[in-house]
């Protein structure tokens, strides 16, 4: 979504470098906490596929 930004009208004052840092540090700081995520998300899924299957 933050790429999406950059297709966006500047606000008055702003400038191209201003919008390409800002965009970058939200996209940074996004992709940071996606990978934090999956690594917990990983775990959890390796301990829920090893239990018991209920419909069994």
């Amino acid at each position: 979504m933050a790429e999406l930004l950059l297709d966006l009208p500047l606000p008055a004052g702003q400038t191209g470098t201003d919008l390409a840092q800002s965009c970058g540090f939200v996209i940074g700081w996004h992709e940071a906490e996606a990978r934090h995520a999956w690594r917990l998300a990983q775990k959890s899924w390796e301990e829920a596929s090893k239990a018991p299957k209920y419909w069994r």
